[in-house]
């Protein structure tokens, strides 16, 4: 059983993914380069939490299946648009890589836009919505963001 205090620090990578996309969408922060910050922190905490649902074990990175070795049943668990797939692989090249596709315009054509950061956050909190229940009361009562007061004004999810 892995330890509670890892369901914290995911609980921590749910809220920066579900702050940032907020603070982007409210449109406060549009100036540049702040704007650019503000999306690859997005997009990094989406990759951890991606990640978590939907990657195998590799290495001594968490995923779901060290809380729950079945993972979502596959009734309960959201169908992921095409669309997110794409945009959690072009991520290596946005945020972890440089790489010379990166540059070519049929890339930049496929970047993450406004219109896809809704349905991100929908998308996870569906599979917050789907994960949280099955966990023991134990382990809802670990899903504390060691920094939550950090996030007091921003949307977050709540299991």
């Amino acid at each position: 059983m892995v330890d509670k205090a890892t369901l914290g620090e995911f609980k921590y990578e749910l809220d920066c993914f579900t702050a940032s996309v907020d603070m982007i969408l409210s449109g406060k922060y549009r100036e540049h380069p702040l704007d650019s910050f503000l999306l690859e922190v997005c997009l990094l905490h989406f990759r951890v939490v991606w990640d978590f649902f939907y990657k195998g074990k590799k290495g001594n990175n968490l995923t779901i299946r060290d809380f729950l070795p079945g993972g979502i049943p596959k009734k309960q668990k959201p169908k992921s648009p095409n669309k997110l797939l794409e945009i959690r692989e072009s991520v290596n090249e946005t945020v972890a890589h440089l790489s010379q596709r990166r540059a070519t315009p049929a890339f930049k054509a496929g970047q993450i836009n406004g219109a896809d950061l809704p349905v991100m956050r929908a998308h996870i909190a569906a599979l917050f919505a789907a994960f949280a229940p099955l966990l023991t009361q134990d382990q809802r009562d670990a899903l504390v963001n060691p920094l939550a007061s950090k996030f007091k004004n921003y949307k977050t999810l709540n299991p």
